[in-house]
């Protein structure tokens, strides 16, 4: 775990044996395993002091430790200093800082990030696309999360569970009821299975459109399916069933819930 890596490094100096880059790095790698933001950013601090010469791998770990630890800012400095050291940032070091835009709903500049990646001709990839749409889904940005499903298509890049699900709670967020069951009914055109994710999604979408038929219909195909209707799933429903002054329904699926051990919330 991360405290042994530390340890063991804290070790090394003590016996006044210089740590290599290689022992920094995975150092950091631990610490952002475990999701020690504040440990990393010591450690990558630590070995510029002593004059280890830093590459995009202690960078790329830092950056993620930070995205976990919702240190945005922090993140973005990171990417900023690599220029500066002109040390030559990829892949994993945008899909770091983007996760970071997305867990601090900073959807504009998550988009900013993947459209630099273009210039510097640095290819995204699907985690690249999934982590923006994510941002977009946040921050109620539902038409720029649709654009870009629709851009990983153009690109050749095959969109996944994780792609068709943020880009359905982002319509969700928006009441665009109708544009998340096109969504979730060409999932499985494109050889996607929808999760319960992606119906609760849907069916969220619906309640706050006031469909509650659509809802109803959503919940017996998710059944169909197979899956076990979670307690976000019942009360998007429920909501909706009460939206529609529909009380029978309201008491049908709290016995449901009931019976299957779920404690509703709304």
């Amino acid at each position: 775990n991360w405290c042994k890596a530390v340890s063991l490094l804290a070790n090394m100096l003590q016996l006044r044996l210089e740590p290599s880059i290689i022992n920094y790095n995975a150092t950091i790698s631990a610490c952002e395993r475990g999701s020690v933001s504040h440990a990393a950013l010591e450690l990558l601090a630590s070995a510029g002091m002593r004059g280890v010469d830093l590459n995009a791998i202690s960078f790329n770990a830092t950056i993620s430790a930070c995205a976990k630890g919702r240190m945005t800012q922090k993140a973005l400095t990171l990417l900023e200093n690599m220029a500066q050291l002109r040390i030559q940032p990829n892949t994993i070091t945008y899909n770091a800082a983007i996760s970071a835009c997305e867990k601090g709903s900073m959807p504009q500049m998550a988009i900013c990030l993947l459209d630099e990646m273009y210039q510097r001709i640095i290819g995204p990839d699907t985690i690249s696309y999934n982590s923006t749409i994510s941002a977009c889904e946040k921050g109620h940005r539902s038409q720029m999360a649709l654009q870009l499903l629709l851009s990983m298509r153009r690109i050749a890049l095959q969109p996944d569970a994780v792609s068709h699900n943020a880009a359905i709670s982002s319509c969700e967020k928006v009441t665009l009821w109708n544009k998340a069951i096109a969504l979730l009914l060409g999932m499985p055109l494109a050889s996607l299975q929808p999760d319960i994710y992606s119906y609760s999604a849907a069916i969220s979408a619906c309640e706050n459109g006031q469909q509650v038929q659509q809802a109803l219909e959503l919940l017996d195909a998710l059944q169909r399916q197979r899956l076990q209707a979670d307690i976000i799933t019942y009360n998007a429903v429920i909501s909706a069933c009460e939206k529609a002054s529909q009380p029978r329904e309201v008491l049908k699926h709290f016995r449901e819930m009931h019976q299957k051990h779920l404690q509703p919330t709304v």
